[in-house]
C-alpha cells in the first residue's frame, strides 16, 4: 500500500511540475483551483502512467488555475480525460487537428495503418470518444461537439 501511494504522489508532482512550467513559461500567474476540481485533477493525474496523457493532465491542471476551466461549467473534464486511453487521446487529438470534414470509413485505415494499430482497436477508441460526447458522425462526417472543442483545447499538450 506505500509503493501505491508512493507511485501516485510520484505522478502527481511529475504532472504538477509539467503544469507549473507551462505557467511559468507562459508568465501565467496561477490563481486559486476550487477543492472540487483540484482533488478531482489531483485523483486523475496521480494514476495517470502514459506520457502522452500526462501531458495533456498538465495541460488541464495549468488551465484549471490560469483561471481557463470554469468549475461551474466543466467539473467533467478530469473525469473525461480520465476515460480515455492513450489511442482515444491520439485518435482525438488527430481528428481534432483537422480543418476538413473526416470521412470516418477512409480515416479509420489511414489511422490505424499510420499507427500499426488493428481497425477493431480504432473503433474502439472512435465509440469511446462517441460516448464522451467528443465527436458525433451523421451521413455527412465526423464531426467534432462543442464541448469536444472546448475540451481539446484545455487539454491540448503546449
Amino acid at each position: 500500500q506505500e509503493k501505491v501511494k508512493f507511485y501516485r504522489l510520484k505522478n502527481q508532482l511529475n504532472i504538477l511540475n509539467k503544469a507549473k512550467l507551462y505557467l511559468d513559461k507562459n508568465k501565467i500567474e496561477p490563481k486559486p483551483i476550487s477543492l472540487r476540481t483540484l482533488l478531482a485533477l489531483l485523483e486523475g493525474a496521480s494514476l495517470e502512467d502514459n506520457d502522452y496523457l500526462a501531458d495533456k493532465w498538465a495541460a488541464l491542471i495549468s488551465n484549471a488555475s490560469s483561471g481557463s476551466l470554469n468549475n461551474e461549467k466543466h467539473p467533467s473534464f478530469p473525469k473525461v480525460l480520465m476515460e480515455l486511453s492513450p489511442i482515444d487521446a491520439i485518435l482525438y487529438d488527430e481528428i481534432y487537428s483537422m480543418d476538413d470534414t473526416i470521412i470516418w470509413n477512409n480515416f479509420k485505415p489511414a489511422f490505424a495503418k499510420k499507427h500499426s494499430l488493428r481497425i477493431e482497436d480504432v473503433s474502439f477508441s472512435y465509440e469511446n470518444l462517441f460516448r464522451l460526447s467528443l465527436i458525433y458522425n451523421t451521413n455527412t462526417g465526423l464531426y467534432r461537439t462543442h464541448y469536444g472543442k472546448y475540451f481539446y483545447k484545455i487539454c491540448k499538450n503546449v
